[in-house]
């Protein structure tokens, strides 16, 4: 079958553009992983929990 094509967002880790880091990623993932903790332990609804988490990424990238 081979490798999906570049640019198909099916590369592996390190393939092409998917690969690479910016230096906030962290922040987004851990504030998205709060967002979905909240909404599992305090029965947040998606929109709100998804309205928290782009809030706080605006904030923390500015």
């Amino acid at each position: 079958m081979g490798e999906p094509p570049a640019g198909t967002g099916r590369e592996g880790p390190g393939d092409g553009a998917a690969g690479v880091r910016a230096p906030k990623d962290a922040t987004i993932k851990d504030t998205i992983s709060n967002e979905i903790n909240n909404m599992e332990k305090r029965g947040t609804t998606p929109d709100d929990a998804w309205k928290a988490a782009t809030e706080s990424i605006d904030k923390a990238i500015g």
